[in-house]
C-alpha cells in the first residue's frame, strides 16, 4: 500500500479540527447551567442580576469584535439600512436576550440536568415552526425522534413534581420558553446570517440584547 493512501488529507483534517470543536463547543454550552447553578448557590442572585453581569462582560467584547467585523469589510457601509438594523435587533433580544432570561429563570426551580434536556429540545421547534411558517421541508423521522425525547422528558417530569412539587412545572415551563424562543431565533436569524456573515449578526444581536438587559435591569 503506498503511503499516499494513509497520508491525512487537508480536508480529512479540517474535518478533524471541525469535531474536535463542535466537541468543545457542546461541552462548554452544557456546562452553562451548572455555572449557573454554582452562582446562585455562592450568592443569593437572581436570574436578572446574573444575566446583567453576563451582558457586562461580553457586550465590550462583542463591540470590539464587531468594530474589526467593520473595518474588515468597509466601514459603516456593511452595515444593513434602517429596517435591517430593526430586524436584527428584534431577532438579538428573541435569542440572547429573551431566551437567556427565561433559561436563567428556569434554573432558579429545576436542576441543571433536566434544564439542558429541556433546552436540548430546540431543534424539533426548529423543524416544526420551519415547517409551518418557514417552508422548510418537514421530516417525518422528526417526529419519531421527538417522541422518545419527550418520553423521557415526562418520566424526569413526573418524578421531579413528585419530589419538588410545583416548583418544577414553573422551572420547566421557563425553560420551554426559552427553548422555543431560540428555536424562532434560528428561524430568524438564518437569512441574515447569510447576507451580512455570522460575525457580524452575532455582534449586532448580542450588543442588542445587552441593552435589553441592563434596561430591564
Amino acid at each position: 500500500m503506498s503511503d499516499t493512501a494513509t497520508t491525512p488529507t487537508p480536508a480529512s483534517n479540517a474535518l478533524v479540527v471541525g469535531y474536535v470543536i463542535a466537541a468543545l463547543g457542546s461541552i462548554l454550552f452544557s456546562s452553562k447551567a451548572v455555572m449557573i447553578k454554582l452562582a446562585y448557590g455562592v450568592d443569593e442572585v437572581d436570574a436578572l442580576t446574573l444575566i446583567t453581569l453576563r451582558m457586562m462582560f461580553a457586550v465590550p467584547i462583542y463591540v470590539v469584535i464587531g468594530a474589526f467585523v467593520l473595518q474588515r469589510k468597509g466601514g459603516l457601509g456593511a452595515l444593513p439600512d434602517g429596517r435591517g438594523l430593526i430586524s436584527i435587533i428584534g431577532i438579538g433580544l428573541l435569542g440572547y436576550y429573551l431566551a437567556s432570561f427565561l433559561d436563567f429563570r428556569g434554573l432558579e426551580y429545576i436542576t441543571a440536568q433536566f434544564e439542558r434536556l429541556i433546552l436540548f429540545t430546540y431543534p424539533f421547534f426548529v423543524m416544526i415552526f420551519g415547517a409551518l411558517f418557514f417552508g422548510k421541508p418537514f421530516r417525518r423521522y422528526g417526529l419519531v425522534a421527538l417522541a422518545i425525547a419527550y418520553v423521557g422528558l415526562a418520566v424526569i417530569f413526573v418524578r421531579g413534581v413528585e419530589t419538588e412539587g410545583s416548583v418544577t412545572i414553573i422551572g420547566a415551563l421557563f425553560v420551554l420558553g426559552a427553548s422555543i424562543s431560540f428555536a424562532l431565533y434560528q428561524l430568524l436569524a438564518t437569512g441574515w446570517v447569510k447576507r451580512i456573515g455570522s460575525q457580524l449578526f452575532t455582534c449586532l444581536g448580542m450588543s442588542a440584547a445587552g441593552c435589553g438587559a441592563f434596561v430591564h435591569y
